[in-house]
């Protein structure tokens, strides 16, 4: 599989923190440290919607089901939920520490949220806009070490002897500051377990992870990371041997990464303000492995590969 460089989107004046896509996938959301949140058209390459902030943005979502509202961290410490059509925040809760990473899970009625002091809270949520935010368990993985990203999706349940209605298996990757990423296992909804740890370089920035969206298709998870050495990573835990492939093209320490839907679109973002999206195509007749592709020295056309037997 290879993708071409599709466009950069450039607009913000600070370092950007977050990425996430629109269901529809032609629109980009991204926060950054100068107080703003900007919405962009990917097929004009252009921001449609600027809303002002009172504070730095950390970490941004939108919600899986209702795009139209927006979780956004902020080191407070405290994190809201936005009204994008307002460009007004309607609720909100506070922590004892920074929020660096939000998550909701896909129904949209559990939200994860990752701080400064290595826990992760999940709080639960109506859909429909009623209700207060309620903090129902967290977990500490590392203490004292951030936790910087969280990226959830639900497995399809193929248990026959599984009851209707019950939650399907789901895992939660969680980004730190301790130079790993962790897979955990999410359990009745609320429950988290640590499952295993990948290592990525990550002791200083805001790096964050993201697992690929049709991983619920999978046997493992699959994911990409952003990391501190300027490369995007992406992990195929389904092979017999975990592989990885990087992904040159940024001159900064890369703080975040996004999939779209069905995973042909991948945006990457770094701390000089630069979006780079990348747009997945697949060779045929291509049987070589390829573990590795240099862009460092190409300016008009920057791909992506994984590896593919």
């Amino acid at each position: 599989i290879n993708a071409e460089y599709m466009g950069t989107l450039s607009g913000h004046t600070g370092a950007i923190t977050e990425i996430d896509w629109t269901q529809s996938d032609g629109y980009l959301i991204s926060g950054a440290s100068d107080k703003t949140l900007r919405v962009w058209n990917c097929d004009r390459l252009e921001c449609v919607r600027e809303i002002k902030l009172e504070l730095s943005c950390l970490t941004l979502q939108l919600h899986p089901i209702n795009n139209n509202v927006c979780a956004v961290g902020f080191k407070g410490p405290s994190f809201k939920l936005y009204n994008l059509s307002t460009g007004k925040a309607f609720q909100a809760a506070k922590s004892k520490k920074a929020i660096y990473c939000v998550e909701w899970n896909s129904a949209g009625d559990v939200l994860f949220v990752g701080n400064a002091g290595g826990t992760i809270c999940a709080y639960s949520w109506s859909p429909n806009m009623e209700g207060d935010l309620r903090l129902r368990t967290f977990i500490t993985v590392f203490n004292g070490k951030a936790v910087t990203s969280l990226s959830y999706e639900a497995y399809h349940n193929s248990d026959p002897s599984a009851r209707p209605g019950q939650e399907p298996p789901a895992s939660l990757l969680a980004s730190t500051r301790n130079n790993v990423v962790i897979q955990l296992s999410v359990q009745r909804k609320f429950d988290l377990v640590v499952v295993r740890s990948f290592p990525i370089a990550s002791s200083v920035l805001h790096c964050r992870s993201q697992l690929c969206p049709l991983t619920s298709f999978r046997t493992a998870p699959c994911f990409a990371t952003a990391s501190e050495d300027h490369v995007v990573y992406v992990y195929d835990g389904t092979k017999p041997k975990l592989e990885v492939t990087k992904l040159y093209g940024h001159s900064g320490a890369v703080l975040d990464v996004a999939w779209n839907a069905d995973e042909s679109l991948l945006a990457s973002g770094d701390v000089r303000g630069v979006v780079v999206v990348w747009h997945r195509v697949r060779f045929t007749g291509q049987h070589a492995l390829v573990n590795e592709l240099d862009l460092s020295d190409r300016s008009s056309e920057q791909t992506l590969s994984e590896n593919e037997s």
